[in-house]
């Protein structure tokens, strides 16, 4: 992750399933993801084709 920013990242996944917007597992895999233990072939088969699916509107296949 880049150190240039003005302030600290939230890495913790309770905390930033807290907040509301998704749910504890996307963020320790987002995590995963960022320290290489995921690959990002594994990422978007878990999230892309379920996300894009179950989005309001309609999306290309």
């Amino acid at each position: 992750m880049p150190a240039d920013f003005p302030f600290d990242l939230l890495t913790g996944p309770k905390i930033l399933s807290g907040f509301g917007s998704w749910e504890e597992e996307v963020y320790q895999d987002f995590l995963a993801f960022q320290q290489g233990a995921l690959s990002e072939d594994d990422l978007k088969q878990k999230y892309v084709s379920t996300v894009w699916r179950s989005w309001p509107w309609t999306c290309p296949a």
